[in-house]
């Protein structure tokens, strides 16, 4: 399987140079002799280097070029094909700055591909989206490399395979490593699992589309077999990113939450200022003089809660049901949690997982690997206060209880909390920000919103 990855990204990063063009009067690129001499040294020692690691690597080293997989296409729209020859010609015949902001901005050979087992090549987002050419702009696109098993009757005859492969000499050489079968290129659009396949990105004129791409680089990568595998290209508009991207519109649930958040905050500021002015004249507060009504809304007050959770005091009244160990044991394993998942985030898009492997194994990254035990002091802790506010409760009740009052209060007090979160989540996480991954945000707040029942009743139903 790493054969596979690590080839995908040999014939892409050598197959915009190596296709033939469409219109070579446009392009100013090596010439086929020059790669030819260039990989002399190495196609001499094929037969005698075992480890396809290493042949790979010797290849890359002296093939060092960027690919254009949307201006050798021949399935794609009229204007992508003739923005991205235009790309190209501006970038060998004048050498314009924007052409080269987005060469520089399409990835090239990932970092610690071979030593490090890093699979993703990620270019420059920034610096892509900043990209103005005359009669487009610069759009950062994500490929993805999917290994499918190839079955016999997709592979192609002899002649048909011999027609459809337009690529000169470069792969004659690489023949041997990638074997003769083709199959027909295929394409498929992103799923949630996508991001855990190899990929690559361009910086592609904005008027190309995610299926231009996937169409472009499955000729280039697509009719290869491979250890009995094909490489499924995945392209997805939800991995192309421009900086004219409309941000989703408001739907209903958006607006709903959006004014749900307002009145809170309304209350919150109202009540704070209503409190601030109280200070200032001196009044006191009195729940018995101030009726129900200003009291609830006192219970909204920034000034009023701030005191109590930062307040270090212990009422006479608490004393004796005052557990302070809690509190410190609630924060060293909020912190745990809060470690434990931005580590575990963070480890999953870093170019050396090997060293984030071996580093999982000293003993002083054990309290991050084992953090999933973290979750058990809040056990702990849920345990002893529900036990103890229920003694509390049945000595003041003289043993009476209403058990469906009790999970009542126990539900409210977390879901109303928790509904928020949701729904922050669902409705306007996504317009906080991009990236290149901003994809898994998005299926984030989808899954939120197609399943908010099933969190607020804590997976009970369904």
């Amino acid at each position: 399987m790493r054969f596979v990855w690590m080839t995908s990204f040999l014939l892409l990063c050598v197959g915009g140079k190596a296709q033939n063009l469409k219109n070579p009067a446009l392009f100013m690129s090596l010439d086929s002799e020059e790669i030819i001499e260039k990989l002399k040294p190495i196609s001499q020692q094929l037969e005698a280097i075992d480890d396809v690691t290493s042949v790979l690597h010797k290849v890359f080293a002296a093939l060092k070029s960027s690919s254009f997989p949307t201006a050798v296409a021949t399935n794609i729209s009229e204007k992508c094909l003739k923005d991205s020859q235009f790309y190209v010609h501006s970038l060998y015949a004048n050498r314009s700055l924007w052409a080269l902001q987005m060469q520089e901005s399409s990835a090239q050979l990932p970092p610690g591909l071979f030593g490090a087992n890093n699979i993703h090549a990620d270019g420059l987002f920034d610096e892509c989206l900043a990209v103005r050419a005359p009669g487009f702009d610069g759009q950062y696109c994500s490929v993805f490399f999917m290994p499918q098993a190839v079955d016999e009757s997709e592979i192609l005859p002899p002649s048909e395979a011999t027609q459809k492969n337009n690529f000169i000499t470069i792969f004659q050489i690489l023949g041997n490593l990638l074997g003769t079968d083709r199959i027909e290129p295929k394409r498929t659009v992103a799923d949630p699992n996508t991001y855990i396949y190899p990929s690559t990105t361009f910086c592609l004129p904005s008027s190309c589309s995610a299926a231009d791409l996937g169409q472009a680089v499955a000729e280039l990568v697509g009719s290869y077999v491979i250890a009995n595998r094909s490489l499924v290209i995945v392209t997805d508009e939800q991995y192309c990113f421009k900086e004219s991207n409309d941000p989703p519109p408001f739907d209903g649930v958006t607006i709903t939450v959006i004014v749900v958040l307002s009145l809170v905050g309304l209350l919150v500021v109202s009540a704070t200022i209503h409190e601030a002015w109280r200070m200032y004249c001196g009044i006191d507060y009195n729940s018995e003089t101030d009726g129900k009504a200003l009291s609830a809304l006192h219970c909204f007050s920034v000034l009023s809660n701030g005191r109590k959770i930062l307040s270090m005091k212990v009422s006479a009244s608490s004393a004796n049901d005052n557990f302070g160990c809690i509190h410190g044991i609630r924060f060293f394993s909020t912190c745990w949690v809060v470690l434990g998942h931005t580590f575990s985030l963070a480890s999953s898009r870093t170019m050396n997982r090997k060293a984030v492997i071996e580093d999982f194994k000293t003993v002083g990254m054990q309290s991050i690997g084992n953090a999933t035990v973290s979750v058990d002091t809040f056990f702990l802790m849920s345990g002893l206060l529900v036990s103890f506010l229920l003694l509390r409760e049945l000595d003041r009740s003289k043993g009476k209880f209403n058990v469906g009052l009790y999970y009542l209060h126990r539900y409210l007090r977390l879901t109303i909390v928790y509904a928020f979160v949701l729904g922050f989540v669902a409705a306007l996480i996504v317009y906080l920000g991009t990236g290149p991954y901003w994809y898994n945000v998005t299926l984030y707040s989808n899954a939120c919103r197609n399943a908010w029942w099933r969190q607020d009743s804590y997976h009970w139903v369904g």
